[in-house]
C-alpha cells in the first residue's frame, strides 16, 4: 500500500513475477485504489459486528427461555413446599417434564400423599383413643416423669373427685 503522487490517493500494489519458457522473465504489476477495498472491508466488519450482536441477542433470549423452563417447575415445587409447611397437606406439583425436575416433582407428590395418609392415620388413631378414654368405665391417669398429670379421663375425674382441667399439670408424686 502506497500513496500515489501521480493520482493523489493510496493504491494497493501487487507484483507477481512471470516466467514463460523460451521468453525473458517479466513482472505483472497491478494497482487498485485502496478506497473501494476499504469500503468493502468496512461493510464486512459491519456485517460481522451485526451478526455477532444478533447471535449474542439470540443466545441471551434462548438462555432466558431455557432458564425459565428449568426454574418454573422449581418455583412451583417451592410454592407447594411452603403450602405444606403452612399445614396444607393437599399441596401437589404435577410433573410437566420427564427430566430430573419432573422426577423430583413426582417424588414430592408421592411423599406428600404418604405424609397425608400418615397424618390421617394418626388423627384417626388419636380420635379412637380419645373415644376409648372418654367412654371407658376405668379411671385412667397419665403422668410425666415428674408425676405431673398429662391426661385424665372422666372416670378418673369422678373417682378422684377432681376437675380434669384443674388436675392437668398437678403432681401426684
Amino acid at each position: 500500500v502506497r500513496y500515489s503522487l501521480t493520482l493523489g490517493y493510496e493504491l494497493l500494489y501487487v507484483a507477481v513475477p512471470v516466467q514463460t519458457p523460451g521468453q525473458e522473465p517479466g513482472v505483472v504489476r497491478l494497482a487498485l485504489p485502496l478506497e473501494p477495498i476499504q469500503r468493502h472491508l468496512n461493510r464486512l466488519r459491519q456485517a460481522v459486528v451485526v451478526a455477532a450482536l444478533l447471535t449474542a441477542l439470540g443466545a441471551t433470549v434462548l438462555a432466558v427461555l431455557v432458564a425459565d423452563r428449568i426454574t418454573r417447575p422449581l418455583r412451583r415445587l417451592m410454592s407447594a413446599i411452603r403450602r405444606m409447611e403452612a399445614g396444607d397437606l393437599s399441596a401437589r406439583v404435577l410433573p410437566t417434564t420427564k427430566d430430573e425436575i419432573g422426577e423430583l416433582c413426582l417424588a414430592f407428590d408421592e411423599m406428600a400423599a404418604r405424609q397425608r395418609e400418615t397424618v390421617d392415620e394418626l388423627s384417626n388413631e388419636k380420635n379412637r383413643l380419645a373415644t376409648i378414654l372418654q367412654n371407658t368405665v376405668n379411671g385412667i391417669l397419665i403422668t410425666d416423669r415428674d408425676g405431673r398429670v398429662t391426661l385424665i379421663n372422666p372416670a378418673a375425674e369422678r373417682m378422684l373427685e377432681a376437675d380434669g382441667k384443674a388436675a392437668m399439670g398437678q403432681s401426684f408424686a
